[in-house]
Order: structure tokens, then C-alpha cells, then sequence
């Protein structure tokens, strides 16, 4: 009995050994599925959060961009309308000059010619003034303009970078924490089949050694009942012996006093 009790109680223990590896088993795969659902919204919010900041980073340079150039082209058409109004208060004074050397002398005249051919010069050399001035301004407007779109390109492509490098590293943590999580489940696995096959040799250890108990148990009862049986035949055979022996003693006493009484009797 037990030995019975034992083996039930063994085979209780491994069948709760078994659940608490299944348990454990079932609560790292969803830890593990929790943590890949994690790195997984964690990787789109990054992912999210990169290309927000390269649309705001690309559109501001696009803005500065637009300024800087609205800047060179004011500077430009101011620098050009002011050359323009010199020019033409030059030119105005330049002829009330030679009206009035005219209305003198010819001698006077003559020199206001002069005065009028350098006037006229350095009204040509303003002209190349001014016409340099507006393509220097001209030029700094495309510079400028070249240079917003260089900036807002290469913020483009930043942000861009940004966003692929987020997404990416988002993929990673997502793809480790499933590895994670896939190693946690089979280490679960692992214990819960090395848990099994522990209890199943013990279970089966455990039940051998019973029927073997069981059977020495029985052999020794065996053995004890067949001396006791020997023992009950030599006693039966004694017995009998000893009665067979008392009886044929008391038959011959018996015998041999009946004869001797018959004797007694025929002498009288």
C-alpha cells in the first residue's frame, strides 16, 4: 500500500511539474510576442517621427530658400532703378548746361562741348556701371536661388536618410525582440520536454521499482507459505506417526493385559 501511495504521489508531482513548464512556457511566448509588438509600434513611430522632421527640415529650407532669393532680386531691382535715376539726372543737367554755353559765346560753347563729351563719357561708363551692377544682381538672385534649391535638396535628401535610417533601426529592434522572444520560446519548449521526459523516467523508475518490490513481496510470501506448508506436512506426518505408535502401544498393552488377566483367571 505504500508503494502505491508513493508511485500516485510521484506521478501527481511530475503531471504538476509538466504544467508549470507549460506555463512558463506559454507565459515567454507572449512576453516575447509583447516585446515584438513594442519594437514594432516603436519602429513606426520612429519611422514617423524621422520623415515629419525631414518635411519640416526640407520645407524650411525651401522657405529660406525663396527669402534669400526675394532678398537678391529687392537688392537688385533696387540698385538698378536707383543707377537708372542717376543716369537720367545727368543727363537732364548735361543739356541745360550746353543750352545756356550756347546762348554765351562759341568759345564757351566749345568747352561745354567738352564738358558735354565727358558727360556723355561718364554717362556711358554709368550705363556699363549700371549694366554690370544688374548682372552681379542677377547673378547673386541665381546663386541664391541655386543655393535655396542645393539646401532644400540636400534637407530632402536628409531627411529622407533620416526616415530610411529610423525605419531601419526600428526593423532591427523589431527583428531582435522576435529572436528574443522565438529563443524564449524554445528555451520554454526545452525545459517543459526535459521536464517530460524527467518525469516520464521517473514515473517509469518508480512503477519498476514497485512491481519489482511487489514481486520479491510475493516470492518471500510464496516461500513463507510453502515452509509453513512443509512445516504443517512434518507436523501431520509427526503427528500421525505418534499416534499411529501410541495407538499400537495401547493396543499391545491392552493385548498383553488381557492375556495376562486370562492367565491370572486359569490359575484360580
Amino acid at each position: 500500500m505504500k508503494f502505491i501511495i508513493s508511485l500516485l504521489f510521484v506521478v501527481a508531482l511530475v503531471g504538476q511539474k509538466q504544467t508549470s513548464a507549460k506555463s512558463v512556457s506559454s507565459s515567454l511566448s507572449h512576453l516575447g510576442n509583447e516585446i515584438g509588438q513594442d519594437a514594432s509600434e516603436f519602429g513606426h513611430e520612429l519611422g514617423d517621427e524621422g520623415t515629419q522632421f525631414g518635411h519640416q527640415a526640407s520645407n524650411s529650407a525651401i522657405n529660406f530658400g525663396h527669402e534669400v532669393s526675394q532678398e537678391a532680386e529687392q537688392i537688385g531691382s533696387d540698385e538698378i532703378g536707383s543707377l537708372e535715376k542717376e543716369m537720367s539726372s545727368n543727363s537732364t543737367t548735361d543739356k541745360v548746361a550746353a543750352s545756356t554755353d550756347q546762348s554765351t559765346n562759341k568759345v564757351t560753347t566749345c568747352t561745354c562741348s567738352e564738358s558735354v563729351d565727358n558727360s556723355g563719357k561718364d554717362t556711358s561708363t554709368g550705363s556699363s556701371s549700371a549694366i554690370a551692377t544688374a548682372s552681379a544682381a542677377g547673378s547673386v538672385a541665381g546663386s541664391a536661388a541655386s543655393a535655396a534649391g542645393t539646401v532644400a535638396k540636400d534637407a530632402t535628401g536628409a531627411a529622407e536618410t533620416v526616415a530610411k535610417d529610423a525605419t531601419s533601426a526600428a526593423n532591427s529592434v523589431a527583428k531582435d525582440a522576435t529572436n528574443v522572444a522565438g529563443d524564449a520560446v524554445k528555451v520554454a519548449h526545452d525545459a517543459a520536454d526535459t521536464a517530460a521526459n524527467v518525469g516520464q523516467t521517473v514515473a517509469k523508475d518508480a512503477a519498476n521499482t514497485a512491481s519489482n518490490v511487489a514481486g520479491d513481496a510475493a516470492s518471500v510470501a510464496q516461500n513463507a507459505a510453502g515452509v509453513a506448508s512443509s512445516v504443517a506436512g512434518a507436523a501431520t506426518n509427526a503427528a500421525d506417526t505418534i499416534a499411529k505408535d501410541a495407538s499400537d502401544a495401547a493396543n499391545t498393552i491392552a493385548t498383553n493385559a488381557s492375556n495376562l488377566a486370562h492367565s491370572i483367571a486359569g490359575l484360580f
